[in-house]
């Protein structure tokens, strides 16, 4: 399991290790109805050009603001900087938008 591998590269410890793999989990048992719902706002974008990293931004995004409390702003902000962390130059601005509009289909926003 992958959560198993990232305990063992040192990952984070006790609650944060726990919520970790509660959300990998459920992104993974989830991942066709993400993948949808993420594809329906994507103008002009198939979800095979969408990059792998980007393309797993969004589905953690979207699981947060379908399945937590988490304000959606803070959803946004937190996609944005694992854009900017772990993805292209282009990536935190097209994160950014795909997040906003997933969270205005839903509602949050």
């Amino acid at each position: 399991m992958l959560a198993e591998r990232f305990g063992r590269l040192g990952g984070p410890a006790g609650p944060q290790r726990e919520r970790a793999q509660a959300m990998a989990q459920a992104v993974s048992e989830q991942l066709d109805r993400l993948d949808d719902d993420i594809a329906s706002v994507a103008e002009k974008w198939r979800l095979s050009r969408i990059g792998t990293v980007e393309r797993n931004i969004l589905r953690l995004g979207l699981h947060e603001l379908l399945e937590t409390d988490v304000p959606p702003k803070v959803v946004i902000d937190e996609g944005v900087r694992l854009a900017q962390w772990f993805a292209g130059e282009k990536a935190p601005a097209f994160v950014n938008g795909m997040l906003d509009a997933l969270a205005r289909r839903h509602g949050r926003l």
